[in-house]
């Protein structure tokens, strides 16, 4: 059957061994499922305030150090402590932050090596502390699963299908204290306000300083509306770092609509450029073929004196100095002509195109929205990358289109 059936031996070996491979997958996942449930630990990384027991990777130990911050978050949150205002108390202290502390405990790990010096306790690490199974003696497994067998890419576990032991380790804090804080969270959210997400600038404004989303908030006093940004970590900072003014909507919409309002206005302008640069470079491609078409005439004629001149000293009717100064001639004129030739092809390639770096997408996109009167998310989210909130005098609009484009349409 040689040469009949192509590779199809290979094809059929790969096939066994994809399901060899999704079947060992299936195998090795069960045995571990089979480990969770017994409430031995499988995770890599270990809950600030728990560190592997050194004779047994899968049993977990208190970590007297970090266990002491633990029960004073809890004691704290128990006091009906705002999340916040633990965070603070926290950075006041001077208390390391999990990061912090893993980093100090293991100076050689490139773990947590790329976190900012601004980094402090704010109320998603309280958090996620106030919401660790682990702290109360569990052991919580299959937090994650990939979607298909062979990717990588995994989604949460809902709670009721994870694994979670109970008195698999020493308590850091009791199942009872624990309760009662998930209980809080719960009282909270259920009298907590949803903010509309259909403002302009959703997901948009970002504190210059730590680079991380700045909040928006709408509250209402006294029977008027307060809408405005706040960089959230603000306000549990306590040197110099973000800013804690807070910022009004109003403020920074007309701050960007103002900015969109300008470029809008310069698309006419700049199209109208864009189209007579591109009428110059079509009439310079059509002087250039032109000319380059001479050239090439021109090589054609030096070519053909260079064979006359061979073949008139092979028939002997040419003396050889006059021979050999007639070849070096020509040979100077078809090197100097083919440099010309080749610098004029290459020019006529550049310009085929005109190359706009995207200006002409980027007034498309701007066109659309010529007509409207306020700014909307719409526009927001078609022409912002980001606005980067500095304090309330410095402001930086980062844009979907290039500096490059940026300067042609300011021209």
């Amino acid at each position: 059957y040689k040469g009949t059936t192509g590779g199809l031996d290979v094809v059929m070996k790969n096939i066994v061994y994809d399901y060899y491979s999704k079947d060992l997958s299936v195998k090795v996942k069960t045995a571990k499922y089979q480990k969770m449930k017994q409430g031995k630990y499988l995770g890599g990384h270990v809950p600030y305030g728990l560190m592997k027991d050194p004779e047994d990777k899968h049993k977990l130990l208190i970590d007297p150090e970090a266990a002491a911050v633990v029960r004073e978050i809890f004691d704290m949150a128990l006091s009906d402590m705002k999340i916040t205002v633990i965070a603070r108390t926290l950075n006041e202290k001077g208390i390391e932050t999990p990061a912090d502390y893993y980093r100090r405990k293991h100076p050689k790990s490139k773990k947590f090596a790329g976190v900012s010096e601004l980094n402090c306790w704010n109320h998603n690490s309280v958090r996620r502390i106030l919401q660790q199974e682990m702290y109360y003696g569990a052991v919580v497994g299959h937090k994650r699963q990939g979607t298909i067998v062979g990717c990588k890419h995994t989604t949460v576990v809902p709670k009721e299908e994870q694994f979670i032991v109970d008195g698999r380790h020493e308590a850091i804090v009791s199942k009872e204290d624990f309760l009662k804080v998930q209980e809080m969270f719960v009282r909270r959210s259920e009298t907590k306000k949803l903010v509309d997400k259909s403002y302009p600038l959703y997901r948009k404004v970002k504190c210059a300083t730590c680079g991380r989303a700045m909040m928006f908030k709408a509250n209402t006093v006294r029977g008027r509306e307060y809408r405005y940004f706040a960089c959230p970590h603000a306000v549990t900072q306590i040197e110099d770092g973000c800013c804690k003014d807070w910022f009004k909507e109003s403020d920074l919409n007309n701050i960007v609509w103002s900015a969109i309002q300008s470029l809008l206005a310069l698309t006419d302008a700049t199209e109208k450029r864009l189209k007579e640069k591109k009428a110059a470079a079509i009439s310079d491609t059509s002087e250039s073929v032109k000319y380059l078409a001479s050239l090439q005439r021109e090589k054609e004629r030096c070519d053909s004196e260079r064979f006359a001149n061979v073949d008139a000293f092979m028939a002997g009717n040419l003396d050889k100095d006059i021979y050999q100064r007639r070849r070096a001639e020509l040979t100077r004129k078809a090197e100097l002509l083919d440099a010309q030739i080749s610098e004029l092809e290459q020019k006529i390639k550049d310009a085929q195109t005109v190359k706009d770096d995207g200006l002409a997408d980027a007034l498309v996109n701007m066109k659309k929205y010529s007509e409207e009167t306020q700014l909307t998310q719409k526009m927001v989210q078609a022409l912002i990358e980001e606005v980067r909130v500095t304090d309330k005098e410095h402001v930086e609009i980062r844009w979907k289109f290039s500096d490059e484009v940026l300067r042609e349409i300011m021209e």
